[in-house]
């Protein structure tokens, strides 16, 4: 049979082929499993389905199926803890079902958006916290139900003592599960006042308020009755399905059963030290939360009331006076090395005394050649080594330019700034009649220096280039010159006086090159050092107060060349980018340069170029940016931005190249003619 006739079989005969060649492979099957050991005849449990799901139904007391309750899914993440993947509703007759759950450990919530229920979550918790694990492992779990009850709600007033803190916060009802307390439901208030917290699945709580700025837990603020220690002191607030209990009031900056901590603040005279701010740092596990800071009073007297029990760290600052050291209690300058202060709940430690040493203080103003920076830092670097418990920097007031240090240790100090002024960076060090010959300000006990005024900038835009301009062996008046920043960025442009000669000041340290260009265009443009472009010209390399003298150029007689750019219909190429090539020939055919000039069409779509060296050169046009690109070149095929495939264009001392008509069409026009090309 041939190939063809092969792929012509009929279909019958192609169905029974196939049906003949299972049959066979049945039997061969058979018998290889007749003859195989007795264990691999042995038949293999059933695969599990995979994913796997959750179902169960929701009721209430009495079995009553309940439509309409939440019922939120929730996925142990690697790192621990229980986030929401899925949520469903659950249907008339009470039932959910939760499809394609990936391998892993799932926990359940049921809620009643209309709070006519309390929440829940599988097996009968009340935070996620506390629910039941369930593990789905490509099965089915099925019964996973809840039974709900009513709700019940708790209501009372929330007010705050603290002047700092007279509003926002948290107020929530806590039980303790997994051997921690947890929020069930959570309120943030916006104003002190009554507040509600409806839905509570009934129970046994506890009521508290929390500073809005923290995370809920575990830093509380107060719990009701008046307990600012821990929740486990707090009273149990019972709650009843379908009863509000009211009259839980808050009072948020009470002693409670709180501790207390104060003492005296003495200087180095032992006379008492008013007006000195004392900062509390909690380093409880958890921390105890934000602690308003207090001053001593004018009999140098600080007390702190209400504190929950915990580990403390006192640092106290002079907000006075500013001489006096900031100091840790007792005696030390860095945080770790401060003794730790321990209360328990009703103590009462008012012997925390501490003597702070004085310290010095250092003032002036910064100015960058005169004028005020909109920024300034400045940093007292020390001699020897320190540990002070003050950052050793200080930041410029934006109005005046005035610093202050308070407080400094006694040292040597060697002040350094930073600032900035116009958008440029000026660092420089105060050398100023209180500095020594290193440099350095030597700061004493009690020692208080004004006027270290720092003035930077100074021999900063010194910089200078100069130099003459000559053609056809005189000067050349009027003639531009340009710096141009490393970047190839343009700095300045300045003209030649009647000498030829120019001058470019003023420039910061940095590397610049520099052009030269006619603008009366009988000159060719050039850059330093005979260069076509700025990518070839000679850097001139500018050291802090540097001068640079002449860099001088020497110009040739220029030619120009003119024409338009067209687009289809005869449409004139208006807002398009001329480009010139200059034709460098050598041994082994030519080199195009880019002249990297910047020259555009005009309203009627025409261009002129001058300044030119007399040489070939290749023209191209472009769209600028933003608009929808076009290209091509003199010469060259439609459309084609390409040099290296265009006609050359000869410049000649003293005259204009005209017609020189760049097309960008798709078709030229009837009436158009392409350059001569001379017969080889």
């Amino acid at each position: 049979m041939s190939l063809e006739e092969d792929f012509a079989m009929p279909k019958f005969s192609a169905f029974l082929f196939a049906s003949l060649f299972a049959a066979g492979l049945c039997v061969l099957l058979l018998v290889l499993m007749v003859a195989s050991p007795p264990i691999l005849a042995q038949s293999l449990p059933n695969a599990p389905d995979a994913p796997g799901s959750i179902a169960g139904t929701v009721t209430a007391e009495g079995g009553a199926p309940l439509a309409g309750i939440d019922v939120d899914i929730y996925q142990l993440l690697p790192y621990g803890g229980w986030s929401p993947v899925r949520a469903y509703v659950t249907d008339a007759q009470g039932a959910y079902e939760a499809l394609a759950l990936a391998a892993g450990m799932y926990r359940v919530g049921f809620s009643d958006p209309a709070n006519q229920y309390g929440p829940s979550f599988y097996a009968g918790a009340l935070t996620v916290g506390g629910a039941t694990s369930i593990a789905v492992a490509g099965v089915d779990v099925t019964g996973i139900d809840a039974v709900l009850q009513p709700a019940g709600a708790v209501t009372g007033l929330y007010s705050d003592a603290r002047p700092l803190l007279s509003t926002f916060a948290y107020i929530a009802a806590l039980v303790r599960e997994a051997d921690e307390w947890r929020p069930t439901t959570q309120r943030l208030i916006l104003e002190t006042g009554s507040y509600s917290l409806t839905g509570l699945a009934p129970g046994v709580y506890r009521i508290c308020a929390y500073d809005w700025y923290q995370d809920p837990l575990p830093h509380p603020s107060v719990c009701y009755d008046d307990i600012v220690s821990s929740p486990d002191y707090a009273q149990a607030v019972t709650v009843t399905g379908a009863v509000t209990t009211t009259g839980i009031d808050l009072n948020a900056g009470v002693e409670g059963d709180g501790a207390a901590i104060g003492g005296l603040v003495r200087g180095a005279s032992n006379a008492p030290l008013a007006n000195i701010d004392v900062w509390f740092e909690s380093w409880s596990q958890p921390p105890t939360g934000f602690i308003s800071p207090t001053t001593t009073s004018s009999s140098g007297r600080y007390e702190v009331r209400g504190l929950a029990p915990g580990s403390y760290t006192l640092r106290f600052v002079d907000a006075g006076t500013g001489i006096h050291q900031t100091q840790y209690y007792s005696g030390v300058t860095s945080s770790p090395a401060a003794t730790i202060v321990r209360v328990e709940r009703f103590e009462e430690r008012l012997d925390v005394d501490v003597t702070l040493a004085l310290g010095g203080i250092l003032s002036g103003t910064v100015r960058v050649l005169g004028e005020r920076p909109s920024y300034a830092m400045i940093y007292a670097e020390p001699r020897e080594s320190i540990d002070p418990a003050i950052p050793l920097y200080a930041i410029a007031d934006y109005q005046s330019g005035a610093y202050r240090f308070l407080g400094l240790p006694p040292a040597r100090y060697r002040l350094m700034v930073n600032a900035s002024l116009n958008g440029h960076m000026f660092s420089g060090v105060y050398n100023g009649p209180a500095a020594d010959e290193d440099g350095y300000v030597t700061v004493a006990p009690g020692a208080i220096l004004e006027g270290l005024d720092v003035n930077l900038g100074t021999g900063v835009y010194d910089g200078e280039i100069s130099g003459a301009v000559t053609g056809d062996g005189v000067p050349l008046s009027g003639i531009a010159v340009s710096a141009y920043s490393f970047e190839k960025n343009l700095v300045v442009t300045v003209p030649t006086d009647a000498q030829g000669r120019y001058r470019i000041g003023g420039l910061q340290s940095g590397i610049y090159t520099v052009g030269f260009s006619d603008p009366a265009g009988v000159y060719a443009t050039q850059h330093y050092s005979g260069a076509l472009n700025l990518a070839r010209a000679q850097f001139l390399f500018l050291e802090f107060v540097g001068q640079i003298a002449n860099i001088n150029a020497s110009l040739a007689r220029a030619g120009s060349l003119s024409g338009r750019v067209i687009l289809d219909d005869g449409v004139p190429g208006t807002f398009h980018t001329i480009q010139l090539y200059y034709v460098r020939p050598h041994s082994d055919g030519f080199e195009l340069i880019d002249l990297e000039r910047v020259v555009n069409t005009d309203s009627s779509g025409a261009f002129v170029v001058q300044g030119l060296l007399p040489a070939m050169y290749r023209v191209c046009a472009e769209t600028r940016p933003y608009i929808s690109y076009q290209g091509g070149c003199y010469g060259g095929p439609l459309l084609v931005h390409e040099p290296g495939m265009s006609q050359d264009v000869p410049v000649r001392v003293g005259e204009e190249t005209t017609d020189i008509d760049i097309y960008l069409v798709t078709m030229l026009p009837e009436h158009s003619y392409l350059p001569a090309v001379a017969r080889q």
